[in-house]
């Protein structure tokens, strides 16, 4: 996982808006238990998105479960 978010990040120092790299990182963020940081992402790719994609709605909705359940 954590050669992922090396690899997710260099990418993202090459087109740091892509809202697909801002998405895959967010997952993996969340999926490392980084759910706050994962949730910034995530919401900044899909306003960044050009059409609805209702698995990336489901995994948003579930990284905001994540993060209400730590408070």
């Amino acid at each position: 996982m954590d050669e992922g978010i090396e690899l997710i990040d260099r990418a993202l120092a090459m087109q740091p808006d892509s809202w697909v790299f801002l998405d895959t990182k967010g997952w993996g963020l969340h999926k490392q238990g980084h759910h706050k940081e994962a949730l910034v992402l995530m919401k900044r790719s899909w306003a960044q998105k050009p059409i609805y994609n209702h698995d990336t709605y489901l995994n948003i909705k579930e990284v905001e479960q994540a993060v209400a359940n730590q408070i």
